[in-house]
């Protein structure tokens, strides 16, 4: 056993460009260190050598969200599921996850989430600054990101408060002409293989008046084109080697327009979706050799539920009633690599009606259920169903050219998707399973002189960590998420202003590539949206008189601990003008020679081969610079006379200077850098309806929230409360049982004032 910890520690240590992980720093430590460094490489390495032993590298993710359309003013809430691959039960191995929202115009918003035992949950409010349109959730962990793995969950915002940005038109006037599109690869149209071609009319008014033809180099028409009200046309073609293709496009007046086709020969291989009622038929659509072997993975994008080895020419069935229902994903692999993706909507064979609960609910009232359900842990919400605005963002007004949805993924890298070729090798970043982790990189001259960089919030509750710095200028630091907006500061202990730092993003969404399609709406889903806008706005005028519903805490940190021997609150003394006056006169054990501050040892002997730490609000910074500072800004200072360690680093004593707002004021570190690092939140507890109030209008359409239910008797217990809202209200449960199966619940009820109800 000790050979093999060995072997994965050796592994894990030494990751090219990176400092080793025995230098990972998470506290400051008085005295001997050895003790607490080994500890903390065995609670961060402990699951890297199951991870190795098990082969067990993968995690699997799945979100459950409580909307997917939302309009402003909502919140969008979701619960995690992090899970290992391997025995799809919860894994502990990551305690951060990361989340964001990533729409045309880029990133929205982003958020860190405490995962406890593989479960963490979440909350973005969606203001009135986020434009209508499709976006996606993207949620990893740090250690999916080895892999290229990552969750989307696509969403679909209407903001009814901001007209769309109008596109900015051209001076010049435009010639009618046409773009055409490839199924399999929107930028691609391939030689060799059976295109399924989307033609859009663009640059004209009436798309009617206007008619083309697909004709090869020698003017032989291959195909005739008509566009519908939305200028759109259809066509299958198979292009062959070294010919040349193009549409004519002509006017009701005859002028004509050229457009040339651009083909390419490549080897391409496709996965081609047929729709029966009762199957979906595969097939590989490929140009390279028949006998070519490929592997079909189907999945719902959260997890694999089956695997296949096919060959180019054979198709291939999957029954409806042999997988879930919703969206399924397809993934074709050739030689290991990931090559294509097809998303299709896998219905019932035959429709069944709602699962409806007879009973009808009075309005504000409260109601239990009780579900059947095998042990597990589930997220549960209760909210209104609307019959039209509550659909998938996949949906499509015409639904003949909604097949272009695989651009979930970013395909433009080959990455290696599969898990039993998952390795050490491909380890880069190590997880997240005690505390949180930040990569940088030390920029400027003579770096090889530097030892180690630290990290220090600061506040009251203030923390210091320090990493070593390897060749390279490379550093690792470890430590406890911020429970808010703090201000952190990376730098040197030594006094130097010629060194900058260069920090690894922790969020993967400014990498990500997605494409988006308009949204299009109804005149049902624009009148429920209407219904949907008036009911928050409602619920904003009354928020103040009502309880916070949803409730949010965040994870605290311990502070630095040191202990200090002696405080001096200065308001006790009498006033100097120098802060270097006030330590002579009223600090014991304190000199100041040279502009800089010593502390003797016990016995009154000072150490002339190491420095004392000089502290601000939790910030290292040079006794010059805290002598300049302005005594009234100072509240407390506070010291400790024997050596500390931070680490690599041996102080002789501590003094410690504390502001009035505990904030550093104004002050701004010659030795450091401000750097901006996001808190961590946790959700703890469910949202469940607002406490009744008779002269207060309740509109809220989520009745509860609640992430996490663990259920161990076989029964699960839903308890909320109606509000003023009438109508159907849906029942979901979403999770997973102890040994890894999914477990997916949707129940209907009525909501009608007793008034109403005969």
């Amino acid at each position: 056993m000790m050979k093999k910890f060995a072997l994965v520690v050796e592994a894990v240590l030494t990751v090219p460009g990176m400092p080793i992980v025995k230098n990972l720093n998470f506290g400051l430590m008085k005295q001997n260190n050895l003790k607490s460094t080994l500890y903390f490489l065995i609670l961060i390495l402990l699951p890297l050598v199951a991870i190795g032993q098990k082969k067990d590298l993968r995690e699997s993710l799945y979100l459950h969200t409580n909307k997917r359309f939302l309009v402003s003013g909502e919140r969008l809430l979701f619960s995690a599921f992090l899970r290992s691959d391997l025995t799809k039960k919860l894994t502990d191995n990551s305690r951060i996850l990361y989340v964001e929202i990533i729409g045309e115009n880029g990133i929205e918003d982003q958020q860190k989430v405490a995962l406890v035992d593989g479960l963490g949950a979440g909350s973005f409010f969606i203001n009135s600054s986020i434009p209508s349109g499709n976006y996606n959730l993207v949620a990893y962990t740090r250690w999916m990101r080895n892999f290229n793995d990552f969750l989307t969950v696509p969403i679909t915002i209407i903001n009814p408060y901001k007209r769309p940005e109008e596109k900015q038109q051209e001076s010049i006037i435009l010639e009618p002409t046409v773009e055409a599109i490839s199924k399999f690869d929107k930028n691609e149209i391939i030689i060799g293989i059976e295109n399924e071609i989307n033609v859009k009319l663009l640059n004209v008014e009436s798309f009617t008046a206007y008619s083309a033809d697909l004709v090869d180099g020698n003017g032989e028409i291959l195909q005739s084109l008509s566009f519908d009200e939305s200028g759109i046309d259809h066509f299958t073609f198979t292009p062959e080697s070294e010919k040349d293709y193009r549409i004519i496009l002509a006017d009701s007046s005859g002028r004509r327009y050229f457009s040339n086709i651009i083909v390419i020969a490549k080897d391409k291989s496709f996965l081609k979706v047929n729709d029966f009622p009762n199957r979906h038929e595969i097939e590989i659509v490929s140009n390279r050799n028949s006998n070519e072997d490929y592997q079909l993975k189907v999945g719902t994008g959260q997890e694999i539920i089956s695997s296949y080895n096919l060959r180019t020419g054979n198709s291939f069935a999957i029954r409806n009633n042999e997988i879930p229902t919703g969206f399924i994903l397809l993934e074709l692999f050739y030689h290991n690599t990931l090559i294509d993706q097809a998303w299709y909507i896998n219905e019932k064979e035959s429709l069944q009606e709602k699962e409806t609960i007879s009973e009808k609910f009075d309005t504000r009232t409260n109601v239990s259920l009780s579900f059947p359900i095998p042990q597990g842990t589930y997220s549960v919400s209760v909210k209104k169903s609307y019959e039209h605005s509550e659909r998938s963002p996949f949906h499509s007004v015409n639904n003949e050219v909604a097949f272009n949805i695989k651009p979930l993924f970013n395909n433009s890298k080959e990455n290696n998707y599969l898990f039993e070729r998952a390795d050490f090798n491909q380890i880069k970043l190590l997880p997240e399973s005690r505390n949180e982790l930040l990569e940088g990189k030390v920029i400027g001259e003579n770096r090889d002189s530097i030892e180690s960089v630290f990290l220090s919030f600061a506040g009251k509750n203030y923390q210091i960590v320090s990493s070593e710095v390897n060749k390279e200028g490379n550093f690792l630091l470890h430590f406890v998420a911020p429970s808010r907006n703090s201000n952190a500061y990376i730098g040197l202990f030594e006094n130097d202003q010629t060194f900058s730092y260069e920090l690894k993003p922790q969020f993967i969404g400014s990498e990500l590539d997605f494409d988006y399609a308009e949204v299009s709406l109804t005149e049902e889903e624009l009148k429920e949206i209407e219904e949907r806008s008036i009911n928050v706005q409602i619920q904003d005028i009354y928020q103040s008189q009502l309880e916070d519903s949803l409730n949010f805490s965040y994870v605290p940190w311990d502070k630095t601990l040191i202990n200090f021997e002696y405080e001096y609150v200065l308001e006790n003394y009498k006033k100097f003008r120098t802060i270097e006056e006030h330590l002579i006169e009223y600090v014991l054990g304190v000199r100041v020679r040279n502009d800089e501050i010593k502390i003797t040892q016990v016995g009154g002997q000072e150490s002339l081969s190491t420095t004392s730490l000089i502290l601000l609000d939790g910030i290292p910074v040079s006794s010059k610079q805290i002598l300049e500072i302005n005594p009234l800004k100072i509240k407390a200072i506070r010291t400790r006379r024997d050596l500390i360690f931070v680490y690599d680093k041996v102080f002789n004593g501590v003094v410690e200077f504390i502001s009035f707002d505990s904030n550093l004021s104004d002050f701004k570190p010659n030795n450091a850098e401000k750097v901006e690092i996001k808190p961590l939140s946790r959700f703890t507890a469910s949202q469940k309806s607002e406490i009744m109030k008779d002269n207060i209008p309740l509109r809220n359409d989520q009745l509860l929230w609640s992430p996490f239910n663990n259920v161990e008797n076989d029964s699960l217990n839903v308890e909320f409360m109606t509000n003023d809202l009438e109508g159907e209200f849906q029942i979901e449960v979403e999770g997973f049982t102890e040994t890894g199966k999914p477990i997916s619940i949707i129940q209907y009820f009525n909501v009608m004032s007793a008034k109403n109800i005969e």
